[in-house]
């Protein structure tokens, strides 16, 4: 009876393991992305894989069988399929994944040109003067003055003429404050108003608050092109202009 009790446990012991299966480490590659070496279950006709190591290489887990193991769950690879297949190389120990279940998230590569690293926006004070004169005969004359002093980024300036007959007349004064962050600038007294094309234009005097996307000579505000596609193995993206090469981007698997 003791030898049969014992023949007993050993055959339920061999048959469990066999269920198991063989435990091995293996290197994991997603779409020819190396994601590292992942814990796998080795059976006869499916392959294993523990289920939060395919959870850290991005693969998508949705209607897949697994089974607990211990404290450990494993995925069925086979039930990755028909979207997803897996080869398994015995001599070098490497599963390799392709198809949808490895696609990454959607990557947005923006092409925008952007300002260079250490760009720098100077606010030192300066002063500036600019004048210009016209005669006829010498003995009539025209000329014009402007003046501008600039502290912190912002401006105060004024303009002033004197026509043929001798009047001097005062132009545009103000003071512009400019708020690059926001591109917002404000200016206190004189100013050209413009409507656009539909619009007409005036000059005004108070105080004008108006969008200036000229404080940002990089901030792209027109619609841009846009273009996807989808890449089944890490791509480089190259970004040509009039056949000159501008960029390139290297973009995973989606």
């Amino acid at each position: 009876m003791l030898a049969v009790a014992g023949m007993l446990l050993l055959s339920t012991t061999v048959f469990a393991q066999s269920q198991a299966g063989d435990r091995a480490v293996l290197q994991l590659f997603v779409n020819e992305v190396d994601k590292g070496e992942v814990q796998a279950l080795r059976r006869a006709t499916d392959l294993l894989v523990r289920t939060s190591d395919l959870q850290a290489a991005g693969i998508d887990l949705s209607g897949t069988r697994q089974e607990f193991m211990g404290k450990d769950s494993f995925t069925s690879l086979d039930s990755l399929s028909p979207g997803t297949s897996y080869e398994f190389d015995e001599k070098e120990l490497v599963v390799r994944l392709r198809g949808q279940a490895g696609m990454q998230h959607r990557t947005t590569v923006n092409l925008s040109p952007t300002s260079p690293p250490g760009t720098l926006y100077s606010h030192d004070t300066s002063f500036f003067l600019n004048y210009a004169g016209q005669t006829t005969g010498f003995s009539e004359y025209t000329a014009f003055g402007e003046a501008g002093l600039s502290v912190s980024g912002h401006l105060l300036s004024s303009t002033v003429s004197r026509t043929e007959d001798g009047h001097v007349l005062r132009g545009l004064s103000n003071l512009i404050l400019n708020d690059r962050e926001h591109l917002t600038r404000w200016t206190l007294g004189d100013d050209l108003v413009n409507g656009g094309l539909l619009g007409g234009s005036t000059f005004i005097g108070g105080i004008n608050v108006e969008r200036n996307f000229t404080l940002d000579p990089y901030y792209y505000f027109f619609p841009r092109p846009m273009l996807s596609g989808t890449a089944l193995v890490p791509s480089t993206v190259n970004v040509y202009s009039d056949g000159g090469l501008l960029r390139q981007e290297t973009v995973a698997p989606g």
